[in-house]
């Protein structure tokens, strides 16, 4: 029926309709189970007859459906490189090959082009032995340089292996030459136009080596299989799950049916069906869960004994790197250093190899491995010696640190034993990427060596070389695959790979992908660490400190051990020294001693490196006595400025509560009462504040706080929402506008749209709509408004009023039109999964900052947890932040007019994580309840490695009734967070710690109820147990349709 559907799958979710018996009833397809599926070569030979398009390889059609378009940045240049020669002993080769392309309908040819780029032709054996080429163009010199990355989120581990969780059979089918099978529109195929000695010839389908390739493909994937629930994509991997094997052979075969009608071409010899246990993203699943796979520490559990000194420095080099989390590690492999000591003769005996052995499986019992996270930096450590390479795959951790997560080392073949240093260096490094690919495609990381000519040879966006060897060329283009850089690092700062490499096992192992814990512990020649253990020890106060930290805190503690309990979580021993997080606490003793040091007149190379060390805040942090210095710790005071609505008609003496939506105007009628008056300031009930209120505040905050920028989230007209005209609401925008500027030019400010500021309110068309009825008068006003804030963002200002702006290196603003998640806009009945196409833009701001190590503060008005805030985008919109979760590090809102806080939870994992908060600041507006406030954040500051977190927030207000009656306003301080909550930091999980207190301390949620009302005693009501359940319920809603979390 060629009808308008009534109810979409959005509606039918809202109104609790089940769809997964629906989805059932597709299963009942014919299957022939007189098939033998237990069978493997039965199986396959009933696939390849029902579903011959998946397995014809001489079809070169490619996928079927819409081709891609390869996205270019705006006003590029076309680049034309001329044609690299061929040595004559290739040419019948790449001749073969060319034709080879051209008949599989991967290249054609083309008489001319504006871009065209070169190509590298790599000798190598096929299967039967025979030597042929491989032909690649070398797009790093051309299209990557200035093609879009066109950002599509990759499903994460997590979501992956979380949706498989109830399933008891799966089956795995991997797609063949994956990339090779999307076409390539027309507009597109210029910009891969390859310059042969031949001519040119352009790609008709996906090459290897374009940046944007993993995201293209997988969003393909995504939109051939968005019907299958049961069904989930990585790339070009599919995973299929289901209770019973009758089921998973039904849903297999509906997967397969699918692919055969796509065209999709899959590679048998990898696929696995109908199977009980499967591997999946480096974890074994089977019916009782997923499962870590055994041999993820293969590479050290297969470590074979040393055969001379150098080899045992190097192993015991790599234990003693976790030395922090193995207890008496010293003492157990004290047999081994014997053998290290001045003139002790070489003999390793049969007590040395059983401390050896015994000492391999220390790592696995004592935890010393991390979970894979998507979101965090990667980094690959890579190290060749003579006769091994060794990769480590590690997290980057904030201040620097490097945490492990897989192991991987390989004996070098008598072959490659004879290849040159640099070509050892280069094959660790192919190695490593080979071995983690998983974890790695798709990915932005980092590669670390010890060798300074690769940093040349495979640098980012370096054409490849064409003056080295095949073997070269070829890992070259392996690597143009992937989003990297090469840093170097000597030889004994990649203490891990060196180890590996030195002592490799014999046998590859599969990779898994759970690993834990490394911290350093800088020990410096100038401050011995002899001398700050025995300062530590003979210190009063921080002696007893250190006993407290390591066998626990009193009740009772002395008065100047406070601050130091207040911190207790942080508080580690290492050493007989104390360390706060990484950093070390430094005895008052050596207070005066460092001091000289820094401000000495001779600038000496310790006192510059010190300086340096204090600056980047990675080793000296001494809370003692507050000893803190201004270089090391800078922090941002920023203002945060919601819900003004100014009411230009305010006047004081006229009823304040004469029955209309909005009261204190000259229409609303003379007092019925002394009572009923409306005061010069404002008033608690049906009122908005006069302009004068506005700015007696923002006049006393420029005048009394130094602030570093604004953040403005919205709603700048009056509540007297149906009389508003599209004039009125222009006239306020530019009018507040001005004002915001007269009292803050010096600073940047960040504003956001609030649901007022359209005419009616609440009133938002998605940009289909044209003409009269489309939003466009409101948003060309915005821009002309905003752009001299935030310039460069005219597009997105005139699309959907959003945008983002660089505050200081380092740390970013992303400002969202939050009327498209609002409930009251009728207009999102037409589209409200992501009408402006804001999430999207989104999610690819968010993977650019993560990959330039940005952190990003999230602005908006409708806070996203509100039941104002559509339950769909809601949805998306905390999976996005979770997903970006170490990058963004602070999101602050408005619209409730009330001082408040939602908390984001992950809730992949059995007992849910606070990821992420929601700072909701206080109303300016004294509508209808509170009194005027603002609030200022203390936010990590500018140097290297900042964690732009929120490190305390305070909130002033004025009390109106007693600014009414003095005719003068008195901005006042109500609380810090920190103080007032007893907070030693404001992370998530303090948050969520805060909540749980609140349960069992009434006392304490009482003091954050009348906080939530900004102390305004005329309109704050009591609040019982039941109230209290729903305030912390509400804190913990960060996503608007889940109850769950209450």
């Amino acid at each position: 029926m060629d009808k308008p559907t009534l109810l979409g799958r959005e509606w039918m979710k809202m109104l609790n309709i089940k769809i997964d018996d629906c989805v059932n009833v597709v299963l009942d397809k014919n299957v022939d189970f007189n098939v033998n599926f237990d069978n493997a070569s039965s199986t396959v030979e009933y696939f390849k007859n029902k579903f011959p398009n998946c397995f014809n390889l001489n079809d070169t059609s490619g996928i079927l459906g819409e081709p891609i378009n390869i996205a270019m940045k705006q006003e590029t240049i076309p680049i034309f490189c001329k044609s690299r020669p061929v040595p004559y002993a290739l040419r019948n080769l790449v001749d073969k090959e060319l034709d080879t392309l051209i008949n599989s309908g991967v290249l054609h040819t083309v008489s001319h082009s504006k871009w065209a780029t070169p190509i590298v032709a790599v000798p190598k054996l096929d299967g039967n032995g025979r030597e042929t080429v491989r032909i690649c163009g070398d797009f790093s010199v051309t299209v990557n340089k200035f093609c879009e990355t066109q950002f599509y989120p990759l499903p994460s581990q997590e979501e992956i292996l979380t949706s498989m969780g109830d399933g008891k059979y799966f089956s795995k089918i991997d797609l063949s030459k994956a990339f090779h099978q999307l076409q390539i529109s027309p507009e597109s195929q210029e910009l891969l136009t390859l310059n042969t000695p031949r001519g040119l010839l352009r790609y008709s389908k996906l090459p290897f080596g374009i940046k944007s390739a993993s995201f293209l493909f997988q969003q393909k994937m995504d939109e051939i299989l968005k019907d299958f629930f049961y069904t989930n994509c990585y790339i070009d991997d599919l995973f299929i799950r289901a209770n019973t094997k009758e089921e998973c052979i039904k849903r297999t075969e509906i997967v397969m049916d699918r692919l055969n009608s796509y065209n999709v071409k899959i590679n048998l010899s990898k696929c696995e069906f109908f199977k009980d246990c499967i591997q999946i993203l480096g974890h074994r699943k089977d019916s009782s869960g997923v499962h870590p796979l055994d041999d993820k520490c293969n590479a050290i559990y297969q470590t074979s004994i040393p055969t001379n000194a150098t080899e045992l420095k190097s192993y015991l080099g790599l234990l003693g790197y976790y030395s922090h989390f193995i207890p008496n590690l010293s003492t157990t492999l004290r047999p081994l250093y014997d053998l290290l000591e001045k003139d002790v003769k070489w003999k390793f005996d049969k007590k040395c190899v059983k401390v050896f052995e015994y000492s391999k499986t220390l790592l696995k019992k004592h935890n010393v491995l991390v979970h894979f996270e998507m979101a965090r930096p990667i980094v690959l450590q890579c190290d060749a010696s003579d006769y091994g390479v060794g990769a480590v795959l590690c997290h980057e951790f904030p201040g620097g640190e490097l945490r492990p997560i897989f192991f991987a080392s390989k004996t070098l073949s008598r072959a490659e034993r004879n290849y040159a240093q640099v070509h050892k260096e280069a094959l660790a490094i192919i190695f490593g990427i080979k071995k983690f690919n998983k974890f790695l495609q798709g990915q932005k990381f980092t590669i670390e060596t010890d060798s300074k000519p690769l940093l040349t040879l495979f640098g980012h966006n370096k054409s490849v070389p064409t003056m080295v060897n095949a073997r070269m060329q070829r890992w070259a283009i392996i690597l143009s695959n992937y989003d990297y850089i090469v840093k170097y690092k000597k030889g004994t700062e990649l203490l891990l790979a060196d180890a590996l490499s030195r002592l490799p096992c014999k046998n590859d192992a599969p990779i898994d992908d759970f690993t834990h814990f490394i911290c350093f512990f800088s020990d410096f020649e100038t401050l011995k660490h002899d001398d700050i253990q025995r300062a530590t020890s003979l210190d009063p106060c921080l002696s007893k400190v250190l006993n407290y930290t390591r066998f626990g805190w009193p009740t009772d503690i002395d008065e100047n051990l406070k601050d130091f309990k207040r911190v207790k979580d942080e508080l580690s021993v290492e050493g007989n020294c104390l360390l706060r997080a990484n950093r070390l606490v430094i005895p008052e003793i050596w207070h005066d001693k460092i001091l000289e040091l820094l401000h000495n007149e001779h600038p000496g190379i310790f006192r510059i490196y010190l300086m340096k060390i204090i600056l980047y805040g990675l080793v000296f942090y001494c809370i003692y006595h507050l000893f803190l210095l201004q270089p090391r710790d800078p922090k941002l005071r920023v203002l945060h400025i919601s819900d003004v609505h100014i009411d230009l008609n305010y006047k004081e003496n006229t009823s304040a509560s004469c029955g209309e939506p909005l009261c204190c105007r000259p229409t609303s009628g003379p007092p019925k009462s002394p009572s009923d008056a409306s005061g010069y300031w404002g008033d608690y009930r049906d009122c908005d504040i006069p302009l004068r209120t506005l700015e007696n505040m923002l006049d006393h905050i420029n005048k009394t706080h130094k602030i570093d920028y604004v953040i403005w989230t919205g709603d700048i007209p009056p509540h007297d929402i149906w009389n508003y005209t599209r004039d009125d609401v222009i006239h306020l925008l530019h009018t507040a506008s001005k004002v915001m500027f007269k009292y803050f030019s010096h600073v940047p400010i960040f504003p956001a749209l609030g649901n007022h500021e359209s005419s009616p309110v609440n009133s938002f068309p998605i940009p289909q709509i044209k003409g009269n009825d489309s939003i466009s008068w409101l948003y060309d006003e915005v821009e002309k408004a905003w752009l001299p804030w935030v310039p460069g963002n005219s597009e997105t200002l005139k699309l959907g009023a959003f945008y983002t702006a660089e505050v200081y290196p380092g740390l970013r603003i992303i400002s969202l039109n939050m009327n498209y998640c609002n409930s009251l806009n009728w207009w999102l009945l037409i589209n409200s999964t992501d009408p402006t196409g804001q999430l999207a833009w989104l999610v690819a701001q968010l993977q650019m900052a993560e990959n330039k190590g940005e952190k990003v503060h999230i602005i908006g008005h409708i806070p996203p947890g509100e039941p104002d805030c559509l339950g769909v985008w809601s949805s998306n919109y905390n999976r996005i932040i979770n997903r970006y979760e170490s990058t963004v590090t602070g999101q602050f809102f408005g619209h409730t007019h009330s001082d408040e806080f939602e908390l984001f939870y992950d809730e992949t994992s059995q007992n849910p994580r606070a990821t992420n908060v929601v700072y909701i600041g206080p109303s300016v507006t004294t509508y209808d309840g509170f009194n005027p406030g603002y609030r200022i954040y203390t936010v990590d500051g500018n140097y290297p490695q900042s964690s732009r977190y929120v490190l305390d927030h305070e909130t002033y207000f004025a009390n109106l009734t007693e600014a009414n009656l003095k005719m003068e306003m008195n901005w006042q301080f109500e609380y810090s967070a920190k103080d007032a909550y007893n907070m030693s930091s404001l992370f998530p999980e303090d948050w969520d710690n805060l909540t749980r207190k609140f349960q069992g301390d009434d006392s304490l949620f009482q003091k954050f109820h009348s906080y939530y009302y900004k102390m305004a005693t005329f309109s704050t009501p009591d609040c019982d147990k039941v109230c209290k359940d729903k305030f912390i319920c509400r804190m913990r809603r960060g996503q608007s349709n889940n109850p769950l979390v209450c």
